[in-house]
């Protein structure tokens, strides 16, 4: 065989090699969809989980948040955009495809994700723990889970399969708090081990509504156009400031990519 096939067999082989892992990943993603339907259906809580996962990730409050924030990046924006700019068009477009359609879907994964962990890996669950008092367990959870989600972002800079995923949400050029909509289906089951906290440790008291609000508050107001620092508490918090950073195509310039 010449060199030349070997370079192109090899060249095909890296394109080949992340699609599977793509197809796979959305096939897992179908089983536990099926499964999760299944569960809720025959629970006769269909539409109650459907409600509540609305309410949680794409409720008034959350709405409400990004219209504010929007509100903000008019008054103080990192960069001058038009109020009707293409790309801030795009992404409230992804917002209404989230809630509409892919929330929805999401919330079957999830729940197909719990019925599985419960069924295979039901001796990882513990029991209440008493000597705690519930809102230690609440902080040990949201600590995870955060733990988690950084942990699966990583993923999806490091994995190529991933990657080709996660550049959807990358290949926005003007941010705004909108931009955290502009994300691909697949790509969320990568963050589906974020459950695994909650589901571990729920025995001993669940994560208020009113936090899981708040967490996607946060998670949403890091995409602002804004050069927000939040000062000491940036070690802990992720600002607009460090996440601009995060999105620009030259780190250190200020951009968004």
């Amino acid at each position: 065989m010449s060199e030349g096939a070997i370079a192109t067999g090899r060249l095909e082989g890296i394109r080949v090699g992340p699609w599977c892992a793509v197809i796979a990943l959305g096939l897992m993603s179908a089983w536990l969809g099926l499964v999760g339907l299944g569960a809720l259906s025959a629970a006769g809580d269909l539409s109650g989980a459907l409600a509540t996962a609305r309410a949680h990730s794409a409720g008034p409050a959350l709405f409400a948040f990004v219209a504010v924030v929007l509100l903000a990046e008019r008054l103080w924006p990192a960069v001058e955009r038009p109020l009707l700019a293409r790309a801030h068009i795009v992404d409230a477009a992804y917002l209404v495809l989230f809630a509409a359609v892919v929330l929805p879907l999401l919330t079957l994964v999830q729940t197909g994700f719990a019925v599985e962990v419960a069924r295979h890996a039901g001796f990882l669950i513990v029991s209440r723990l008493g000597a705690l008092p519930q809102v230690a367990v609440v902080v040990v959870i949201l600590i995870a889970i955060d733990g988690m989600n950084w942990a699966a972002h990583l993923a999806n800079h490091r994995s190529l399969a991933l990657w080709r995923l996660h550049a959807l949400h990358h290949s926005q050029e003007d941010m705004s708090v909108l931009t955290t909509f502009r994300t691909h289906p697949h790509v969320l089951a990568s963050y589906l081990p974020a459950l695994v906290p909650a589901l571990l440790l729920g025995s001993s008291g669940a994560v208020p509504e009113a936090a899981v609000i708040a967490y996607a508050c946060l998670v949403t107001l890091s995409h602002a156009n804004q050069r927000w620092s939040f000062g000491p508490l940036a070690r802990v918090i992720v600002s607009p400031a460090y996440h601009r950073l995060h999105h620009a195509e030259v780190p250190g310039d200020g951009g968004a990519r």
